[in-house]
């Protein structure tokens, strides 16, 4: 079987983990402190929060934009459930915008909801399936709305400073998850939240401790909070983890491109363009939907694991309908019938060239057949 998602595991990971499991101290340890230290530095930010997963991250983040109930949040309708959710937590109100080639959230389409509806208080921005967001179009925007605060969700993406992508560079907030499926993981689940703003470090770190802060009189300063935290043992593989960040980067990239260089001249597929350093996964939008069963058949009965519709179109979800309402929904019929014609093929550090020749041997055989 050739898996979908993969994580690359090693001696470090191992040697890590024996060292905290041996140490006594499985939780509230340093392990968690020095992962966040690593992560600060490696994304260039002053404060990283570890915490449990990529939602209790998105979810605290929204907390500390201070966004209440009521609160109209931008966002796109192309990315996972975990973003309207996080807003639904805390009863705000998500309004949505429109993608562009790169299945991308478009400035344009923030810009005049802004202009339309002065009540839109922030905006969560993904960056989806790896690719960043070209921030310095969304940059104007900030200057000319000033008064938004904006979350990045960089979920699936990783961005080092020393990358020169524009991931994290306007966000109030930038969220990460550490899930096994993304670019690196924390053994299984894990999430961060990193910022330049020590106030929103702050409260992200006291809510995720059931609302506890450092302070003397903190009996009478605890406000809400949840559990949140991040283990020992799954800060411990994510320092593994990001000892190797740089190879499995150029790994992910090595294999996109190969992807790209055996299935650019088939005319029946469209490919994401190899202009992202960062690949969470890599993905074919055929041309017309009726090649998808074909090419989903094939895949199966050769073994390779696949997802059609990764990310099916957000105002469809049926609580989210149900909020927005049917008009609302109804503008992403043709968004909703593209994401149907995705499909998210493997990609992950241990996928061999030789893998990925035989899943495009398979795709153009399925398409010729078809």
């Amino acid at each position: 079987m050739i898996k979908l998602f993969e994580p690359s595991v090693d001696f470090r990971e191992n040697e890590e983990v024996l060292d905290v499991l041996q140490s006594g101290t499985l939780a509230r340890g340093l392990k968690v402190e020095e992962f966040e230290r690593e992560l600060a530095s490696r994304l260039g930010k002053e404060h990283a929060v570890a915490l449990s997963n990529g939602s209790s991250a998105l979810h605290l983040s929204v907390r500390s934009m201070g966004w209440k109930e009521g609160d109209k949040i931008f966002t796109s309708p192309y990315s996972f459930i975990a973003v309207p959710n996080s807003l639904l937590y805390e009863k705000c109100q998500p309004v949505f915008g429109d993608v562009d080639y790169d299945l991308q959230l478009t400035p344009e389409s923030t810009v005049d909801a802004l202009e339309r509806d002065t009540d839109i208080k922030g905006v969560i921005l993904p960056h989806m399936l790896g690719k960043d967001a070209c921030l310095e179009k969304w940059q104007d925007v900030l200057d000319i709305h000033p008064e938004v605060s904006v979350i990045e969700d960089a979920s699936q993406t990783f961005a080092p400073r020393e990358y020169g992508l524009s991931v994290g560079k306007i966000g109030s907030a930038v969220i990460y998850s550490f899930h096994q499926n993304k670019i690196i993981t924390t053994g299984g689940e894990g999430g961060g939240l990193v910022t330049n703003d020590p106030a929103v470090a702050e409260r992200a770190r006291s809510e995720r401790e059931h609302g506890l802060m450092r302070h003397p009189d903190w009996q009478n300063k605890i406000s809400i909070g949840f559990n949140y935290r991040m283990t020992e043992l799954q800060a411990a593989v994510g320092v593994a983890q990001l000892e190797k960040l740089d190879d499995v980067l150029r790994r992910r990239e090595d294999l996109a491109q190969r992807y790209t260089e055996r299935l650019q001249d088939n005319a029946n597929i469209y490919l994401p363009a190899m202009d992202r350093k960062s690949w969470f996964g890599f993905y074919i939008e055929a041309e017309d939907e009726s090649l998808i069963p074909g090419v989903s058949f094939a895949l199966a009965k050769n073994n390779i694991e696949f997802k059609v519709n990764p990310f099916p179109v957000l105002p469809h979800f049926r609580h989210i309908r149900e909020l927005v309402g049917d008009d609302v929904a109804k503008r992403y019929n043709k968004l909703a019938r593209r994401a149907a014609r995705i499909i998210l093929l493997p990609l992950h550090p241990n996928l061999r060239q030789t893998d990925v020749d035989y899943i495009c041997e398979v795709i153009d055989d399925a398409i010729t057949t078809s």
